[in-house]
């Protein structure tokens, strides 16, 4: 802990901090025209790209009303029939392909781990066999032959290279082992939870035609920098301590702010000190960083063609839209009355303006340029940078840290936004309103029928004209109207008659045919949202199969995109994490590569396995172990160890085989056969302290083995099925006389 002398203008305040002083930000310098130049092309860049992107972006902002309930136009939202089945059909398939977070796995790229052994187990039994070869070792090094030589020296080359493989491949398996363990740990830590995160970025890929993941990696100390996470760590509340102590020494507060930034300044540094008294204030961890943006905040290139492989970029920018004082937490610049005003109306025009809009914000984007491999950060109306150009850190060898998750690809060779033509896909919600609609219409229809075909009659003027009216317009349960005047003897429906309509024809209304396009449109049928219709049970079942069908391929590419990001993740941490971060998540067995040379030269990377409901594999992986294990048995050889470890990676179980496994120990099904290893021991030491007893020890076969007497008893109908020791005690017995 350091302790700084801060002065406020009037006192000083004490501050005693986790990771060091509080630094004020670095002075502005003024830019050159050059890079007003740079930073201009990269501003105008961003205003064109967004403006390109108009009509894609208002169709999602469109869409994710749609699905909120907005189906109708506003005059009519209120009052109009909504049966909002595209939320649920939305939030059904998130379930189905985001069931539980993925299992990240280890994998290493095939490699020619040997130079001398081809790979053949008996080559290499040869070679054992050569090198402790008496004879071939004292032609070789007594005699000097020199065949018997270069035998031996080949014999020793195989063995040793097949040491140095194997050696490679355990350290190999023990680094992915660990890079597994900071994977996963590192989902495990993330705020927002990661599982909530990506249910939600599934669902806006649903409704908002993609979801996007931004990964970073925070060392100690950083502060956030994240569109989905609120700032909270320490080094947050310490950037915003030094930025109103800053204002305050540089008197930019006002009078009338004056004391109650003092005031937040006080509880600002009481909340350091208690924190750092009991450890709950404490540096952020390092590690990586996941962060879900809107999917209108990324711009990508107008040239590009696949949102998921981002082909066909040169820049992608993400847009953030904050207010100046947290321009200034973030990056050090104080951008107020010198960049473009947003207000809630939007954009404000180009002028800087001389009085400061109230709560106006400012536009801040990040764009990363493959082609000078930069990340450039500016903001609307500033001239220069707000933070100097430089290569991304860390840089990944795809250079995008944006992950796209997209569904219903399509084809694209040239944007078209006017059109809807363009690299954004459609939407699930796109593909069902024109189905929502025409549901909605014909109950709408339903409904007004329904309305209109209320009772209606017809009456003469000896009514009263108010009960005339209440006839007309309908009129409440049990209402009584007055005929006057009345000859005697007349009849009522001589003068009340009811008004013959059109009768309801529920044909005209069905929407079987809406719920056969949602089928074809997007896999779903009547069945997964609730009541069935009369299809038959065959008709139900093949609808089924299809639409599982349709969400596997969902499934493939949410395995896809998980698998991308973890290979990301996983090059992130290989290249950046110390080992003793390493150590301190994973614990004190950890092995990581200490070089990039190292690192570059392991060739180890993460997949993705058991996203969404499952392996998709998993049950013909479990049948083919099945098969095999029995013949895996009978080779001799076979480490059962290592076929067991398999069995429980097969079966996807979190079984700890190093608590059960006990070396030297025979099988269940052995001890059980025979008797008890105390009740075993006892008796094996009683025979070995008879007179003329040969002992018997652990691994090597009873004295009885080679008896032929034994023999003839273990095969004796009496004595079948006893252990050894009990068929010699009783054949010994039944030849005793008497």
């Amino acid at each position: 802990m350091i302790s700084e002398t801060i002065s406020n203008g009037e006192q000083d305040i004490e501050t005693v901090l986790p990771g060091g002083p509080i630094e004020a930000p670095e002075q502005e310098s003024e830019p050159d025209e050059a890079e007003k130049q740079l930073a201009k092309d990269v501003v105008e860049w961003c205003i064109f790209t967004k403006e390109f992107w108009k009509q894609t972006f208002k169709k999602i902002r469109d869409e994710i009303k749609y699905a909120a309930g907005e189906q109708w136009p506003d005059d009519q939202a209120r009052e109009n029939y909504c049966a909002n089945f595209t939320r649920r059909a939305v939030n059904q398939k998130v379930a189905s392909i985001y069931a539980k977070n993925p299992k990240t796995v280890s994998r290493i790229r095939p490699q020619l781990a040997y130079v001398m052994w081809d790979g053949e187990q008996a080559s290499l039994d040869m070679a054992r066999m050569a090198s402790q070869d008496p004879n071939l070792l004292q032609a070789a090094m007594v005699q000097q032959d020199p065949k018997a030589l270069a035998a031996l020296q080949k014999a020793q080359a195989i063995l040793a290279d097949h040491e140095n493989g194997m050696t490679r491949k355990a350290m190999l398996k023990r680094w992915g082992r660990t890079l597994e363990l900071v994977y996963d740990h590192q989902c495990d830590v993330q705020k927002p939870d990661f599982k909530t995160s990506m249910k939600a970025c599934v669902r806006r890929a649903l409704t908002a035609r993609v979801g996007w993941v931004k990964l970073a990696y925070r060392t100690e100390g950083d502060a956030t920098i994240s569109e989905s996470a609120l700032p909270n760590t320490t080094p947050d509340l310490m950037q915003a301590m030094a930025q109103k102590l800053n204002k305050i020494a540089d008197g930019d507060t006002e009078p009338e702010e004056l004391d109650k930034t003092r005031q937040e300044v006080e509880l600002m540094k009481t909340s350091l000190l208690e924190g750092v008294q009991d450890g709950s204030k404490k540096l952020v961890d390092e590690g990586l960083v996941f962060d879900f943006p809107r999917a209108t905040s990324i711009l990508v290139d107008r040239n590009c063609t696949n949102l998921a492989t981002l082909s066909g970029c040169e820049r992608v920018g993400q847009e953030y839209v904050l207010a100046p004082d947290e321009v200034e937490r973030r990056y050090g610049v104080d951008v107020k009355a010198k960049a473009t005003p947003y207000t809630e109306e939007g954009r404000s025009d180009r002028t800087v303006p001389t009085e400061w809009p109230d709560k106006a914000k400012v536009c801040v984007w990040e764009v990363y340029d493959i082609t000078t491999r930069q990340k450039y950060v500016v903001c609307d109306g500033y001239e220069g940078f707000i933070e100097p150009p430089q290569e991304p850190k860390p840089c990944l060898s795809r250079f995008w840290p944006f992950f796209a998750l997209v569904f219903n690809p399509i084809e694209v060779e040239e944007n078209d936004p006017n059109n809807d033509v363009t690299c954004y896909p459609p939407s699930d919600v796109r593909l069902l309103m024109p189905l929502q609609n025409e549901h909605n219409r014909s109950r709408q229809a339903l409904r007004e029928h329904r309305v209109q075909n209320r009772p209606l009659y017809a009456v003469t003027p000896a009514a009263s004209e108010n009960d005339r009216k209440m006839l007309a317009s309908g009129h409440p349960s049990g209402y009584c109207i007055t005929l006057e005047g009345l000859p005697a003897g007349a009849k009522v429906t001589d003068y009340l008659q009811m008004v013959q309509k059109h009768p309801i024809d529920a044909a005209v209304y069905q929407t079987m045919h809406v719920e056969t396009d949602v089928l074809l449109t997007i896999g779903a049928q009547q069945a997964n949202f609730g009541p069935t219709s009369d299809a038959t049970a065959t008709e139900v079942s093949v609808a089924e199969g299809s639409r599982i069908q349709s969400g596997s391929s969902d499934i493939d590419d949410l395995d896809v995109f998980l698998t991308e990001l973890a290979r990301a993740g996983g090059e992130m941490l290989l290249a950046n994490m110390p080992v003793q971060v390493v150590k301190r998540i994973v614990g004190p067995g950890a092995s990581w590569p200490s070089t990039q040379t190292e690192m570059y030269n392991s060739e180890l990377f993460l997949e993705s396995e058991a996203s969404g409901s499952g392996r998709p594999n998993r049950a013909m992986e479990v049948a083919n172990f099945q098969q095999m294990a029995p013949l895996l048995m009978q080779i001799p050889g076979i480490n059962p160890e290592a076929l067991a470890k398999e069995g429980i990676k097969r079966l996807d179980d979190r079984l700890e085989l190093e608590e059960f496994f006990q070396k030297d120990l025979p099988s269940i099904i052995a001890m059980n056969s025979g008797p008890g290893p105390v009740q075993a021991g006892a008796e094996m030491q009683q025979e070995n302290n008879q007179p003329g007893a040969q002992p018997t020890q652990p691994g090597l076969p009873p004295p009885t083995a080679n008896d032929p007497s034994a023999m003839q008893a273990q095969a004796s109908p009496t004595t079948q099925g006893m252990p050894p020791q009990f068929q010699n005690k009783t054949a010994a017995a039944a030849a005793q006389p008497g």
